[in-house]
């Protein structure tokens, strides 16, 4: 008997980046195959789905990162030192950095 070589959903031998990430997501995504999955010979698609938040929450930190820069540049021409406001902002910035890492962990080779 021979076994169905059809790919499944939940693996497949090419990595196509999900719906929904933009372009500069997309490569990102691509550069994250090759830095995480290179060698293996199958990836899950819960695998790919940690991949493409990882590549989000990144992409989120560093949108994140810049707002915080423009307000508090604004704020010290203004003459302002200080401004509660923007304690949420560093607080979501915390937490998704927080979030990258442990999805980059899980992406790791020894937690596989």
């Amino acid at each position: 008997m021979v076994a169905d070589m059809t790919p499944t959903p939940e693996y497949s031998a090419i990595i196509q980046p999900p719906q929904g990430l933009s372009r500069l997501e997309k490569s990102a995504f691509r550069d994250g195959v090759r830095q995480y999955f290179k060698g293996a010979k199958v990836v899950s698609a819960f695998e790919i789905d940690a991949l493409a938040d990882l590549i989000r929450a990144r992409t989120r930190v560093a949108a994140l990162q810049k707002i915080l820069d423009t307000e508090v540049r604004e704020m010290k021409e203004s003459g302002v030192l200080l401004s509660v406001d923007l304690i949420p902002m560093i607080r979501q910035i915390d937490a998704t950095t927080r979030l990258a890492i442990k999805l980059a962990d899980r992406l790791k080779p020894s937690a596989r």
